[in-house]
């Protein structure tokens, strides 16, 4: 089981600094993230563990994907 106790920059530059340059692995982060992490880690990642990977499209200058909705009673009305 992946444990990301401490490490998680370093695997996050590696599986980065990867999808740079390989395409092929850039195209497995996109249909099969787990397998193409694992791959890099080393491990399979725990049952049930999800994660995405998408791509910035090249007309915008940021992306930013924003938390989940811990409460909706707390959000500010408008």
């Amino acid at each position: 089981m992946i444990e990301f106790e401490g490490d998680e920059q370093n695997i996050l530059a590696r599986v980065l600094t990867r999808s740079a340059v390989d395409p092929e692995f850039r195209r497995r982060l996109l249909s099969d993230p787990g397998a193409a992490v694992a791959e890099v880690v080393g491990e399979a990642f725990p049952e049930g563990w999800r994660i995405r990977f998408i791509e910035q499209p090249a007309d915008l200058d940021a992306l930013i994907v924003l938390p989940r909705v811990i409460d909706d009673s707390s959000s500010p009305s408008d």
